[in-house]
C-alpha cells in the first residue's frame, strides 16, 4: 500500500467516526493532532469530505446500475444507503437498526476510499463529480500542489474544483479565495472560473476572491488577462487588450450599461493585469488599481494568518473578520461604521481585535451569545 492509500484510508476511519457520532473527545483530538500535522493529512481529508457531501446530495450509489438511472428505494435497500434523514426513516425502530447503519456506512467508506483511488470523476460521472474539489472551514487555511508543478493556497471557507488536461488547466471558484503560483506551460492555459469571470494566466502569481456577484483579483508577479461577461471565452482576442495605466481607480462600464454597443463591447474586452494590479470587478463595472508590490502583498496577508488594515472603515475590517471567524461582529450603531482604523491582527483572533477596539475608540464591546455587539460608548 503507498503512502497516499494509507493517508485516504485514514482519512475515511476519521470521517466515518465523524459522520456517525462515535468518537470520544480523547479521539477528537488525536484527529487534530493528525489533520494539524502533515498537509497532506488535510488535503486528504478536506477531498474525502468533499465527495462524501456529494454522495449525501445524489442520495444513491449508482454503482452497478446505468449511467443517469437512480436506482429505487427497493434496489439500493440491501446494498446502499440514503441520507442521515432517509435513514431514519428506514431503520429507526427495527431490531438491529444501528448494527444495519454501521454495516451500510463501513460499505460506504469502502467504496469511497474506491472511487478515491480510481478517480471521483471516473466513478460518479462526469454529470455529477468531474475534478477534484477541495474545501476549508471557516477559519481554516489549506495549500494543494498541482501535479503540473503548480502550487494553489486556499483561505477561509473557500471551495474549488480543479482539472488539469491536455490543453488546459481548469479552476471553478464556488467561493472564497485562491491564491495561485502557477508552473509555466504555455501549451495548457491555466484558467480560473469565477462566475461569469474568467482570469488566464500562463505562468504568473496571482489570487481570486469570489464573494457572491464579486470578483477581486491580485496579480503579484507576471501578467493575467481578465474576462468580464457571461461566457467570456478562453481564445486569443481579437484585437489588443486593455491595459491598466498607473493611474488607480481606472473605472471600465459593466457589459451590462445599456449604453452603446461600442461601450458595451469595450466593457467586455479583455484586461491584461500585470504585478501590482488588482481588479475589482461587480455588476457595476470594473475598476483597476495599480500599486506599489508590497501594497498588493498587503491584500494576501491571509496566507500568514494575518489581516492588515490601512486607515480602512470599521465596517470594512468588521465584515473581513467574519469571514474568518463563526463568532460573528455585529455593529449596532451606524455611528461608529466609518470609523478608521490601522494595524495588523491574527485573522482568527477576534477577541484581541475587539478588545483594542473599545481600548482605543469610544465604542462599547458586549458579548451576546455566538455575536460580538459593537456600539458607541456610553
Amino acid at each position: 500500500m503507498s503512502d497516499r492509500e494509507a493517508i485516504e484510508l485514514r482519512a475515511a476511519a476519521w470521517l466515518q467516526k465523524r459522520d456517525d457520532g462515535t468518537w470520544i473527545d480523547a479521539e477528537r483530538a488525536e484527529f487534530d493532532s493528525w489533520l494539524a500535522s502533515d498537509t497532506n493529512h488535510r488535503v486528504a481529508y478536506l477531498r474525502l469530505e468533499a465527495a462524501w457531501e456529494e454522495m449525501n446530495r445524489l442520495q444513491a450509489l449508482g454503482a452497478g446500475y446505468p449511467r443517469g438511472r437512480v436506482p429505487t428505494p427497493d434496489e439500493l435497500g440491501a446494498s446502499s444507503w440514503g441520507t442521515g434523514a432517509d435513514q431514519s426513516r428506514t431503520d429507526a425502530g427495527r431490531p438491529g437498526a444501528a448494527v444495519r447503519t454501521r454495516a451500510r456506512w463501513r460499505a460506504a467508506a469502502a467504496a469511497l476510499f474506491a472511487a478515491i483511488s480510481m478517480g471521483v470523476a471516473g466513478y460518479f460521472g462526469a454529470d455529477h463529480l468531474s475534478g477534484d474539489r477541495y474545501t476549508t472551514p471557516v477559519g481554516g487555511m489549506a495549500t494543494v500542489p498541482l501535479k503540473d508543478g503548480t502550487n494553489i493556497i486556499l483561505s477561509t471557507a473557500s471551495r474549488i474544483r480543479v482539472q488539469i488536461g491536455d490543453r488546459e488547466r481548469h479552476v471553478d471558484i464556488t467561493r472564497g479565495e485562491v491564491f495561485f503560483d502557477v508552473a509555466h506551460d504555455a501549451s495548457r492555459p491555466f484558467v480560473v472560473q469565477a462566475g461569469s469571470k474568467r482570469i488566464t494566466a500562463v505562468g504568473t502569481a496571482f489570487s481570486v476572491r469570489r464573494d457572491r456577484g464579486d470578483v477581486r483579483v491580485v496579480v503579484t508577479e507576471g501578467k493575467v488577462r481578465f474576462d468580464e461577461g457571461e461566457g467570456a471565452s478562453t481564445a486569443p482576442a481579437q484585437g489588443p487588450a486593455i491595459e491598466p495605466g498607473s493611474a488607480a481607480g481606472t473605472q471600465l462600464p459593466s457589459s451590462a450599461d445599456p449604453r452603446s454597443a461600442a461601450a458595451a463591447a469595450a466593457a467586455r474586452a479583455p484586461i491584461l493585469l500585470s504585478a501590482g494590479s488588482i481588479a475589482h470587478a461587480s455588476n457595476a463595472g470594473v475598476r483597476i488599481q495599480s500599486v506599489a508590490l508590497p501594497k498588493a502583498e498587503e491584500q494576501l496577508s491571509w496566507r500568514t494568518g494575518y489581516v492588515v488594515f490601512s486607515e480602512t472603515p470599521l465596517a470594512d475590517a468588521v465584515a473581513e473578520f467574519n469571514r474568518y471567524n463563526d463568532r460573528k461582529i455585529l455593529i449596532k450603531d451606524p455611528a461608529i461604521a466609518e470609523m478608521r482604523l490601522t494595524g495588523k491582527f491574527r485573522s482568527t483572533n477576534i477577541d484581541t481585535f475587539v478588545t483594542l477596539l473599545g481600548q482605543s475608540f469610544d465604542i462599547h464591546v458586549q458579548q451576546s451569545g455566538d455575536q460580538i455587539v459593537l456600539s458607541e460608548g456610553q
